[in-house]
């Protein structure tokens, strides 16, 4: 099953080749940023470990409403998982 959203932005492979997924997880007070696993969690490093989160955020690539075709702009934005 994919759990990424439609736009989700790779940032790199994994070591089998797979694309790897920029997400973020909130840890205490802070937002740590992390990868999209297959399995539908974010693997974040904090502390030493690899730490795995059923919430989190995913970054996706957005274009935003323009007047014209021209006038389209290219963002991203952090959106929520599932």
């Amino acid at each position: 099953m994919d759990h990424r959203p439609r736009n989700a932005v790779p940032y790199g492979y994994e070591t089998d080749g797979d694309p790897l997924y920029v997400s973020r997880a909130r840890i205490n007070n802070g937002v740590h940023p992390g990868k999209l696993l297959k399995s539908g969690k974010c693997a974040v490093v904090h502390g030493g470990a690899e730490e795995y989160f059923d919430r989190y955020e995913v970054l996706v690539s957005v274009v935003r409403p323009a007047k014209s075709a021209a006038d389209r702009v290219g963002d991203s934005m952090f959106v929520p998982a599932k």
